[in-house]
């Protein structure tokens, strides 16, 4: 619990901090000249973090599915099979049944 904890706290400081560094470093040059720059820093910062937590996402979604996946297989694959009769193994060997008549054939018949 406390890695975990360390690790979110870590994060928050390298994603937050870094901006307020930046900012803190650039006060002493003009505003006008680095508005542009900064605002296309921020952009290209804000997509790729933006990127890397999707990615994150997506992975994290995966693996759950993964796991979940596999759970519900490993539950299914406990389960005894349902009992079958004795086949006979020469199954192939029997003459064929007889197919029934076509009920609708024989009325036709009857008819003319």
């Amino acid at each position: 619990m406390t890695c975990r904890l360390a690790a979110w706290g870590l994060t928050l400081v390298v994603v937050f901090g870094s901006a307020a560094w930046a900012d803190e470093a650039d006060d002493d040059a003009p505003v006008d000249a680095l508005l542009p720059y900064h605002k296309e820093k921020q952009a290209r910062v804000t997509a790729g973090l933006a990127a890397v937590a999707g990615i994150a996402i997506v992975g994290v979604g995966l693996g759950a599915g993964v796991m979940l996946w596999g759970a519900r297989l490993r539950r299914l694959n406990r389960q005894p099979l349902a009992p079958t009769g004795r086949q006979d193994a020469f199954w192939f060997l029997r003459p064929p049944k007889p197919q029934p008549h076509d009920s609708r054939a024989v009325e036709d018949t009857d008819a003319g």
